[in-house]
């Protein structure tokens, strides 16, 4: 079939436009850098938005300052020549217009199953580019998505994707393979636009099974904390049965509990589960092949209180069968426990001791979540303005003390004042004595007068 070009295509090509990510402006919330990466956070979503062009061997991070990397932005590579690998994280979902474009010594790119939308020149013009693996889960690669990468020759396509737009294989002549996963008839379903006759024209084989990676997602927590390892299969496995062992750091973790996960638990024939000192094995008979993305197992853990680190969760004697008890390739990613630091849950601050103007004092708390942890601070001398405001005062009187009270955010003070005593005045006599009767005098205190 002879190759012809839209003539908007046409057009763009004879005025050589290229993507200019560096001419987008990101109006959002926060911009950053992370080892090496550029980035913007907008509704608590990381978009990688550059990185470093002498960059060889490239692994996206899945997550910075704590939210999710979701996407990578307009351009975000281009021109990345010394780019071979990258490692795209299964947090991603969307790959930007011209993100990897004119990487000429990248060979090969494994798209995850997270990733729906590879968007238009994404990785045009990546001429080395040689082996294309899209995971299930993706729907739509854009237009030129793949233009003029002249060797590539392999690609893998899932069954999940419904649209190939126009030109986004143009230009590849040396497709010789299309590794499809879905029935020749769900293939014929997939809106192709034109100019991709350098794919359809290849080699396409169809029901493609892909090599089950079987994960280990883990959580993380403090000592003492209980937390959630889940081991899961991907979309389209079609596993039917199978087992192995999940092999743990028995001198961090102690096991709470292990059930079959939601992929199995209702649709197995047959699940058992068995116990060792650092292990658990499992192993599972169904009736009919798993197609969802899910679980199947679920473990609860608790972190011993003394563990620190890292606890590693590791997937061994893995075997899958399909329908037909025939084995499925598998692959294991491994995982970890992330045993964070204790973070204290203080309560409020107790006065043990009163300060008072020329001693400290003491105030102490206790953390919520274990009684036995406390903390203590030594309180300055009243004197210190810095951490004591005056509050309510009554004044002493002759024969009453007063009080002044003192606030913080460790508490209140409240300090007496002694009474001030009587300051007598001078005697007046109120009544004269004479040679045979008493006279009387009277003082006046000073402080008060009507003492």
């Amino acid at each position: 079939m002879k190759k012809t070009l839209s003539l908007l295509l046409s057009f763009v090509i004879l005025l050589g436009i290229l993507p200019v990510g560096s001419a987008n402006i990101y109006a959002e919330d926060n911009n950053g850098e992370y080892n090496g990466f550029t980035y913007i956070i907008s509704d608590d979503k990381v978009t990688i938005t550059g990185g470093d062009k002498s960059t060889i061997a490239m692994t996206i991070p899945s997550e910075i300052e704590g939210y999710p990397v979701t996407a990578i932005g307009t351009g975000a590579f281009e021109y990345f020549y010394d780019l071979t690998s990258v490692e795209i994280p299964k947090s991603i979902n969307f790959i930007g217009y011209g993100a990897f474009y004119g990487c000429t010594a990248l060979t090969d790119i494994t798209i995850p199953e997270s990733v729906t939308t590879v968007d238009s020149m994404a990785f045009q013009y990546c001429t080395a580019l040689e082996t294309v693996t899209f995971s299930s889960g993706l729907t739509s690669i854009g237009e030129q998505a793949f233009m003029y990468d002249e060797n590539l020759k392999t690609i893998i396509i899932p069954r999940s994707l419904t649209e190939i737009s126009d030109a986004a294989f143009y230009s590849c002549p040396n497709i010789t393979t299309v590794y499809y996963s879905g029935s020749e008839t769900d293939f014929g379903n997939i809106s192709i636009g034109s100019d991709n006759d350098d794919l359809t024209d290849a080699n396409i084989i169809y029901n493609y099974q892909y090599p089950v990676i079987v994960t280990a997602v883990c959580g993380s927590g403090q000592p003492g904390a209980e937390v959630d390892v889940s081991i899961e299969l991907p979309a389209e496995s079609n596993v039917c049965g199978g087992s192995f062992n999940v092999i743990y750091d028995n001198t961090k973790l102690s096991v709470i509990s292990a059930s079959a996960g939601s992929a199995i638990s209702d649709r197995m024939s047959a699940i058992n589960t068995e116990y060792a000192d650092n292990a658990i094995r499992i192993s599972f008979v169904g009736v009919y092949p798993i197609t969802e993305k899910g679980s199947i197992l679920t473990i609860k853990f608790k972190i011993l209180s003394d563990a620190s680190g890292n606890a590693d969760i590791i997937i061994e004697n893995l075997k899958m069968s399909d329908f037909d008890v025939n084995l499925i390739s598998t692959s294991v990613v491994n995982g970890y426990v992330s045993i964070v630091d204790h973070v204290h849950s203080w309560g409020a601050w107790t006065i043990t001791k009163d300060p008072t103007q020329t001693e400290t004092g003491t105030a102490e708390r206790v953390c919520q979540d274990d009684s036995s942890h406390k903390d203590t601070m030594i309180l300055p001398a009243l004197t210190d303005d810095k951490t004591w405001t005056r509050g309510e005062y009554q004044a002493p009187t002759c024969e009453d003390a007063g009080y002044q009270k003192y606030t913080s955010e460790y508490g209140e003070v409240t300090e007496t004042i002694s009474a001030t005593g009587h300051s007598w005045g001078t005697w007046t006599i109120t009544k004269d004595p004479t040679q045979t009767e008493t006279g009387t005098a009277e003082r006046v205190c000073q402080n008060d007068n009507s003492h």
